[in-house]
């Protein structure tokens, strides 16, 4: 008998694990099909949504001020909404009109230092700094340039990862432009040039350059309230994407954006409980291994702590397009991480000038801003062991900066391995 027919006839002999992973896999699959989208949508989640008339740094500051994840930006003239802002957006926003000003891209004539809405930017960052702590409880709401009401309308956005360059005859992308960030520290005229850009420039006039054809642009995905969780989840993979609109299909008004986040924690808190006091509660002893076995996990990439700032945020946005970084230093021992929303401790108290500094530098500013601010000053584990279960490492994910655990070497201190909330929902989801 021919061997290879032989093989096909003999059936494959599954591991512990291959089994526990099998049945895993089906109980998640079968909660997502009999859940709903209104299931898992946060109570408290609703749209934040500013007009295409703000300028650059009233759509920023209205992000960072209220820690909102994103802003969708309605355009009166089409009565349609025409993208998102993203902390993707306002890194790539800051590296930008940090480049053109000390480059000297931008004509001083464009670029008064003295203007009345520079000195309402002061007055905003003044306010930025009596604060206590950054703001904990998502206020939300529609903000416009005037009284005039959103009109009922089916719903298009485009998404763009890319970055905003603020000089039409410039493209952002990580490698093209080898820019020194090191040779260029800003001094005050330069960053009041660089404020009162940032106040110039209109959101209109961002997305005008956002919508040239040299940029890649997606339609952001909707799905309907009554949706089941699984369509949700494979418009998410199938797309690339790490949110959705939510509508309500009678009204077609947004009702929320749903993330994989909110997925994954509506998973856990439920499909756990299922499994409480069950014998199949073993399911979740699944070593992280065996999952991160079953994906494509990248290679660990890392920065150098002699880096400057800049060029850390620039290879994580324009390069490796990844959430948080981690940095190494002599023998490549792990130092830590920084996240793209570390980028708002810049925002908040003007310190461009770090960007033009070493990276270890910067770790040291974040450390004593974060120390300011209470819920953002909690020890969390950052670290994971590879023979850690699922759950607990999903756990731990949830709460760790960035949603991404490191695994190091115990004997040279450096980097092996990595894992963020994402690989968990593809995880989750591979084979579905």
């Amino acid at each position: 008998m021919d061997t290879e027919f032989q093989k096909k006839l003999i059936p494959k002999v599954q591991s512990r694990e291959d089994i526990l992973n099998e049945s895993y896999k089906n109980s998640i699959h079968a909660f997502l099909y009999e859940n709903k989208v209104y299931d898992c949508l946060p109570k408290n989640s609703q749209v934040v949504v500013i007009d295409k008339n703000f300028s650059c740094a009233e759509a920023m500051n209205l992000v960072i001020k209220n820690d909102f994840e994103e802003a969708i930006i309605w355009n009166q003239d089409t009565s349609q909404f025409d993208g998102i802002i993203t902390y993707s957006d306002i890194v790539n926003i800051i590296l930008k009109s940090y480049k053109n000003v000390a480059l000297g891209q931008i004509p001083l004539s464009d670029s008064q230092r003295q203007t009345q809405g520079f000195d309402k930017l002061q007055e905003e960052f003044k306010k930025f700094n009596e604060d206590d702590q950054m703001a904990d409880d998502n206020d939300v709401g529609v903000y416009s340039k005037n009284e005039n009401e959103m009109e009922d309308e089916d719903i298009k956005l485009s998404n763009n990862k890319s970055s905003i360059p603020m000089n039409q005859s410039t493209k952002l992308k990580g490698s093209e432009q080898e820019f020194h960030a090191e040779n260029y520290p800003f001094n005050e005229d330069q960053k009041q040039i660089f404020l009162s850009d940032l106040q110039k420039l209109s959101v209109r006039g961002w997305f005008r350059i956002l919508n040239q054809d040299e940029y890649e642009s997606k339609e952001l995905i909707s799905v309907t309230l009554e949706a089941k969780l699984q369509e949700a989840c494979s418009k998410m993979i199938e797309h690339k994407i790490h949110r959705i609109l939510v509508i309500d299909q009678e009204s077609q008004l947004v009702v929320g954006i749903l993330t994989y986040k909110d997925i994954l924690l509506f998973l856990i808190r439920n499909l756990t409980q299922d499994f409480q006091g069950d014998e199949k509660d073993d399911q979740y002893d699944i070593p992280i291994s065996y999952a991160m076995d079953q994906l494509c996990i990248q290679e660990v990439l890392s920065c150098n702590h002699l880096d400057t700032t800049y060029n850390a945020f620039d290879v994580m946005m324009n390069k490796w397009k990844v959430s948080s970084v981690p940095i190494v230093g002599e023998n490549n021992a792990y130092m830590g991480l920084i996240h793209r929303r570390d980028i708002v401790f810049i925002w908040k108290t003007q310190n461009f000038g770090i960007l033009s500094r070493p990276v270890h530098e910067f770790m040291v500013f974040l450390k004593e801003q974060k120390q300011k601010y209470k819920l953002m000053s909690l020890e969390v584990n950052e670290f994971f062991e590879p023979n850690d279960c699922v759950r607990k490492v999903v756990e731990n994910l949830f709460l760790a900066q960035g949603n991404r655990l490191v695994s190091i070497n115990k004997q040279t201190q450096q980097l092996d391995k990595f894992i963020t909330l994402s690989d968990i929902f593809q995880y989750y989801l591979q084979d579905n």
